[in-house]
């Protein structure tokens, strides 16, 4: 009997870890992965605390690896930015839970922006400066890091592919504003806040650098932050499309009703979550720059038209134009000609009657 008595303890201590299951909650590096381990965990912490029999824990992914990482079924929840979530969403890997909501000066904010800056140093004082310009961003990948700035970029005439002459992806937003900083590069994108952060951080001095902007971007009330391009939805919190229903919900609820003194909000510098935002921004986005999902789309606008095709268009349109000239010119020399010929049969004419009326002068004598 006391080695049964003994036994029972046992079994209860083993089976107790299985009930509570690891959920890995990819999270996209944006700053280094020790810094997501250290903004996130405690969230991961929270959720572990208010979902009974689940263990959260954070997996820091880089641009290149967060994709597999859901495709893999490595993770159950993905929190990334939208450019990252959107194909993923439409190829139906993940589905939208919460929408993030940053904390600055004590306010949430859902949304953000991208930031082109230069050193304050730098000649470069508008988009169109540039053309010319070296330029480092974040990822290919990256929403603020680099799509936004893109698709300004384009709007205002320059393309990577033509005018900048080489874009190096750093990896990282810190990295992105030292390698400006440092003049190796002339110009760089990064997320909004990222200056303003690092500057609170000491790690950069505001003064030293100018971001490239447009009036109706400069800071206001509802967004005080610099920035130069339009304002997106910030990170969704999504579900891998196996994890179950039942614990995604309960996910969801969890983050919807933390509160802004949290330790995990004030952790991760946020004021909490918020109900799904449209991002419909996002698609747009994508389907003028012709990514992800939609790269394969064939329909172009006229600056597409006139950024892809521009040598061939100018040297049709040359040729188009020699073309008129030389038609224009061949029909006034045909004009001419007719002219002439209506004035020499005018004259044969006229010398036809005057050989009559001579001829006629002459037999009457």
């Amino acid at each position: 009997m006391s080695a049964g008595a003994t036994s029972q303890p046992q079994q209860v201590t083993a089976a107790a870890p299985a009930r509570h299951r690891i959920q890995h909650i990819g999270v996209l590096a944006k700053r280094g992965k020790r810094s997501a381990l250290a903004r996130w965990q405690p969230t991961a912490d929270y959720l572990s605390s208010r979902i009974p029999g689940h263990r959260f824990a954070i997996l820091p992914l880089s641009f290149g690896e967060i994709l597999d990482a859901v495709r893999n079924n490595r993770v159950g929840f993905v929190l990334a930015n939208p450019a990252i979530y959107l194909p993923l969403s439409m190829q139906g890997e993940v589905w939208p839970l919460v929408t993030l909501e940053n904390l600055r000066s004590g306010k949430g904010y859902p949304m953000f922006g991208g930031v082109i800056f230069v050193r304050a140093d730098a000649p470069f004082r508008s988009y169109e400066d540039l053309k010319h310009a070296s330029f480092t961003a974040v990822s290919r990948n990256s929403l603020g890091g680099w799509l936004m700035e893109l698709r300004e970029l384009k709007h205002h005439g320059v393309t990577p592919a033509g005018d900048i002459g080489k874009v190096f992806f750093a990896g990282t937003h810190d990295k992105v504003v030292y390698l400006v900083r440092d003049g190796r590069f002339q110009a760089g994108a990064v997320r909004t806040d990222t200056l303003e952060r690092m500057a609170r951080e000491g790690r950069i001095n505001m003064a030293d650098f100018r971001v490239i902007s447009q009036d109706s971007y400069h800071p206001t009330a509802s967004f005080p932050f610099l920035r130069s391009t339009p304002l997106y939805p910030e990170w969704p919190f999504a579900a891998n499309k196996k994890t179950s229903e039942s614990l995604s919900k309960a996910v969801a609820i969890a983050l919807l009703e933390m509160p802004p003194d949290a330790g995990a909000a004030r952790a991760a510098s946020i004021k909490g979550w918020g109900v799904v935002r449209n991002y419909q921004p996002i698609h747009d986005l994508y389907r003028e720059l012709h990514l992800g999902p939609y790269s394969r789309i064939t329909d172009f606008s006229l600056r597409d038209v006139w950024d892809r095709y521009r040598l061939p268009i100018i040297i049709i349109a040359l040729l188009f134009t020699f073309n008129i000239i030389l038609i224009s010119y061949l029909f006034h020399l045909k004009s001419l000609l007719r002219a002439d010929i209506r004035r020499r049969q005018k004259m044969e004419r006229i010398l036809k009657k005057t050989n009559k009326q001579y001829y006629q002068q002459m037999h009457g004598k």
